[in-house]
């Protein structure tokens, strides 16, 4: 997609070279100047017109592109652009005639014959002097009518490109609005001819505008590359702090926290019981340290930017990751310091200009790599804060968490002399032992909130009007404060359990005495708490809150969307989404089904769960494609603990005999995100609706492989249902893709993509169950099918509503697994099956490329030797005979191991004695390039690596050439030492 503002370049180099031209037409005394003066005169002409040559092709490519129809005045600039270019051409046609080129005294008379021929042209140089003058009229007029009509695409892309940056919070985007004010203002204070003028005339306003759109276009478009769905869902979902508490972490009498933010270095710990408020505290530091201008500068005086990140067990798997960690702090840095950018993601940086954005999805090691650059460059001039709270939520996937290694990760970050670092966790051992023994880092958040307990019971119950009336009868009503800070030894949320619930029985009008007894009856136990309010209940709502309950605890997807709200439905109504047609719901019943959603759940599960808007009021909101509209508002669990309650085997058991024999929850989730399909708008021709329907379908299909994980049949009437839907909607939308799954491709990713269908749709998920369904049918299927299922099964990345392969959350991309590739393997399915229509292109050679992708951007191609966190060994592929090429390999045709060579070796003993030395430093420097060799004699065949063995070359007979075939293959640098 083109630049928008290409037009607006093009009137103002346009007025340049005007400038000059005319400047040039002019300068009597340029005919008896040298050849090598009129030359760099001519090469000034050339050189400006090569320039405005350039952007007036962009801008003709610009008006046939996808962006809005240029305005009139746009499409004048182009017409001048021409004139400029005829006119030029004659320019230089005359100056060329009036080139001197002798030297001495022969120069003088050579320029007296030119001074001739001059007069003759002074006609001619006349009328193009007025063409330039017209030129240049008519080039301000379009330049200064483009600037003051809001409808121009070029003044539409700026204010889209401001509200872009405002939304992502770039810290320059209110210097980007003021460029663009003060031209505004500098144009409507002046008449036409004035403004027009001061345009060309000084253009530093105008090279301003345009230096600061092209940054910011890059600023915009690789921060939201970085933001994911969800980035700071866990920072809104903390409820803030009461008043004036949390001030007590500053109180240096109390806590070491402020001298060590002044003066300390290392981690500073705060730690907690679970439900103590860690959280919140971690929530009001950031605020605090972030607005209040005592904290905004270190003591040497360099500025300080605060960053947070709120690790999220609850939440999905990229918001409790070391991935979502890095990620999210990267964002805010980058966000609040845009000039870090280049630095961080110099090769992303290259690659994104007017024309042509880069789309890869960020790998782990980029975003790595890029904090690492940040934090740890020289001469840095600022310091980081930052905030990490719920060490004790992190986990590496979904089943387990290295919290050493994320201790070491924290200790090196920390190690930086720009970063201060605040941790807080639970006082677990690994913790303990790692920031525990030095007081003056680390602080107990429940010996310190006593004061802060009293200001909530004060500011939330004694401020009842209910309760003042009724201490006004009763005195011992300042006894239930008491007693409140004595049970909840420090916890703060047993504090705000037991205050709603002295709140509801104000509601019931109850005296002193019965809530002090009602107070009194709350177990001081979280645990104990909590199952006293799972069996307060009304019997009537039993078996719904323990369904909901238990889709909450064991969905794959957390947290959970208003696909809940079918859940009464399909109680009552069992499988109604296969038979439901579908049904849009607009805007006003969405509401509605959120209203009624947040009553279901308060009525079901009050006090353990909560509905939670996920873009209000949200502390760092960001207006992005990938937010959702249908999954903004989420079902969460009041806390953390209540999560890890949910999760006993001994709830566990009481919730499933309660919701009713056969209920399943992960094939529960599938029905309800199939009714949530049908209610979606069927014009998937809109961006927003297309997303919706995308999103739906990976939140079904996350369920439906989780089931299978755990031992489970996927509900495969659910799948074939939602297959149906698809192309249903598909044929309403007016696509003509083969696959409901290719909506929203661009046509070049649909040449790209090989033809697929829903089982193809399924596998790239790692679903086996319509494969094998499709097996059982014919043991021949996939032998005898001609669409890719490895090719699928083997790709990183997962449909979204941009087609297979586009940028998308982390949380979507996913290494492929084990089984779904081996089972494919020992079923028939072809490595080299031809992909595209053309060779070499099988499904094997796709996927190392996109091994290759994954290194850092501007690093060699070289492939890793140890692949198998990849969710695969490197070998596995190999017993079936995919020969791939740069990994050693189980082939049956290999040597022992000790007949190989390595690429050293090899080039001592083939390579000629003058390049040997030579071949020697280059290949002991790129370590990527060092790769197995085999040795196989026959005939006149020679030795060859298997780094660059397939099936093409191996075995393949060697002409006499004088130097072997393999290396013709070689990197280019070691190929010319050999030639």
């Amino acid at each position: 997609m083109l630049d928008p503002l290409t037009a607006f370049s093009l009137a103002a180099s346009i007025a340049a070279f005007v400038d000059f031209a005319k400047e040039l037409c002019s300068d009597g005394y340029a005919i008896y100047k040298s050849a090598k003066d009129l030359s760099a005169s001519n090469a000034g002409i050339e050189e400006r017109l090569l320039h405005v040559q350039d952007l007036e092709a962009s801008v003709r490519a610009s008006a046939a592109n996808t962006y809005p129809v240029l305005s009139k005045n746009e499409l004048k600039v182009q017409t001048l652009a021409k004139e400029c270019q005829e006119l030029s051409e004659k320019m230089l046609a005359v100056f060329d005639d009036l080139k001197v080129t002798s030297e001495g005294f022969r120069r003088v008379v050579a320029a007296a014959r030119q001074s001739i021929r001059s007069r003759r042209k002074a006609k001619e140089v006349q009328t193009m002097m007025d063409k330039l003058d017209r030129l240049r009229g008519d080039v301000n007029t379009c330049l200064l009518l483009i600037i003051r009509d809001d409808q121009s695409t070029a003044m539409r892309h700026l204010s889209a490109l401001f509200h872009a940056a405002k939304d992502l919070k770039i810290s320059t985007a209110q210097q980007f609005a003021q460029a663009k004010s003060e031209l505004l203002d500098a144009v409507e204070r002046q008449g036409n001819d004035m403004a027009a003028k001061a345009l060309v005339g000084d253009s530093a306003k105008l090279d301003t505008l345009l230096e600061g759109s092209w940054m910011m276009t890059r600023y915009t478009h690789i921060l939201k590359t970085l933001h994911y769905h969800g980035m700071f869902d866990r920072h809104l979902n903390i409820p803030d702090t009461y008043g004036e508490t949390g001030h007590w972490i500053f109180d240096p009498q109390r806590t070491p926290f402020e001298p060590w933010l002044q003066h300390g270095h290392g981690i500073f710990w705060i730690c907690g019981k679970p439900g103590s408020g860690k959280s919140k505290l971690m929530r009001f530091l950031s605020e605090q340290l972030q607005t209040e201008q005592r904290f905004r500068l270190e003591t040497s005086g360099l500025p300080r930017t605060v960053v947070s990140y709120f690790f999220w067990g609850a939440g999905t798997q990229i918001q409790r990751s070391q991935e979502g960690l890095l990620r999210t702090l990267l964002f805010q840095i980058l966000r609040e310091c845009p000039d870090l950018i280049p630095v961080a993601c110099s090769e992303r940086w290259a690659q994104v200009d007017g024309l042509r954005h880069f789309e890869e999805p960020w790998t782990r090691k980029e975003i790595r790599q890029g904090f690492d650059r940040v934090v740890h460059q020289k001469d840095l001039q600022r310091n980081f804060f930052i905030l990490v709270d719920g060490l004790d939520e992190f986990s590496n996937d979904e089943f387990s968490a290295d919290h050493y290694a994320l201790i070491q990760d924290l200790t090196a970050l920390s190690s930086s002399p720009y970063v201060r670092l605040c941790v807080s966790s639970r006082p677990w051992n690994s913790f303990l032992e790692a920031f525990g023994n030095d007081s003056a880092r680390c602080t107990v958040v429940e010996s310190n909130t006593q004061e802060d307990m009293a200001e909530y019971v004060d500011g939330v119950l004694l401020a009842d009007p209910r309760f003042q009336t009724l201490a006004d009868r009763d005195s011992r009503a300042q006894r239930l404060v008491e007693e409140i800070q004595e049970i909840s030894q420090g916890v703060f949320l047993w504090v705000f359990l037991a205050v709603r619930s002295l709140l509801r029985g104000l509601g019931e009008h109850d005296d002193v005495e019965t809530l002090l007894d009602r107070l009194r009856e709350l177990p001081p136990e979280l645990e104990r708490l909590f199952e006293r309010i799972l069996g307060s209940v009304e019997p009537v709502y039993r078996q719904h809150q323990a369904q909901l309950l238990l889709l909450v605890a064991n969905a794959f997807r957390k947290p959970l969307t208003l696909a809940v709200w079918h859940l009464r439905r399909e109680a009552r109504d069992p499988g109604f989404a296969l038979r439901c047609p579908n049904r849009f719901m607009d805007s006003e019943e969405l509401k509605h089904v959120q209203a009624e959603a947040c009553l279901l759940v308060n009525s079901w599960c009050r006090d353990l769960l909560m509905v939670y808007d996920s873009t209000e009021d949200e502390p760092q909101n960001v207006n992005l494609d990938t937010s959702g509209r249908l999954f903004d508002s989420i079902v969460v669990t009041q806390h953390g603990m209540v999560k890890d309650y949910l999760n006993s085997k001994e709830v566990q058991q009481t919730l499933s005999a309660q919701a009713g024999s056969g209920f399943e929850p992960l094939a529960k989730l599938c029905y309800l995100y199939l009714a949530q399909i049908t209610v979606l708008h069927p014009d998937l021709r809109r961006p927003e609706n297309l997303q919706d329907f995308f999103d739906t379908c990976r939140y079904l299909m996350d369920e439906a492989l989780y089931s299978e994980m755990q031992g489970q049949r996927p509900p495969m009437e659910v799948l074939s249902r939602m297959d149906e839907l698809g192309e249903e909607m598909r044929r309403l939308s007016g696509y003509r893709c083969c696959h409901w799954s290719k909506m929203g491709c661009t046509k070049e990713k649909q040449k790209v993509l090989p033809e697929v269908d829903f089982a193809a749709y399924t596998v790239s998920f790692g679903l086996r169950a319509c494969i094998e369904a499709a097996l059982r049918r014919d043991p021949e299927f996939l032998s005898n099918s001609h669409i890719p299922y490895l090719y699928f099964a083997l790709r990183q990345s997962r449909w979204d509503h941009k087609g297979l392969g586009s940028s998308a959350a982390p949380d979507v991309v996913a290494r492929p697994r084990r089984s779904i590739v081996r089972y494919l393997l020992r079923n028939g399915a072809d490595p080299h099956q031809v992909i595209h229509g053309r060779r070499p292109s099988g499904p094997w050679r796709v996927r190392r490329e996109e091994i290759q992708r994954d290194k850092p951007l501007g690093e060699g191609k070289g492939l890793p030797k140890d692949r198998t966190k990849d969710g695969f060994e490197p070998t596995e592929t190999d017993e079936w005979g995919s020969n791939r090429d740069s990994y050693e390999c189980r082939h049956h045709e290999l040597p022992p191991e000790g007949e190989r060579k390595t690429v050293l070796e090899y080039v001592r003993d083939t390579a000629p004695a003058e390049f040997t030395a030579e071949f020697e430093a280059i290949i002991t420097s790129v370590e990527a390039e060092k790769v197995a060799l085999t040795t196989r004699q026959s005939n006149s065949e020679q030795t060859m690596p298997t780094g660059f063995r397939n099936s093409s070359l191996w075995g393949t007979s060697i002409p006499a050439l004088g130097f072997p075939l393999w290396a013709r293959t070689f990197p280019k640098h070691l190929r010319r030492l050999i030639q």
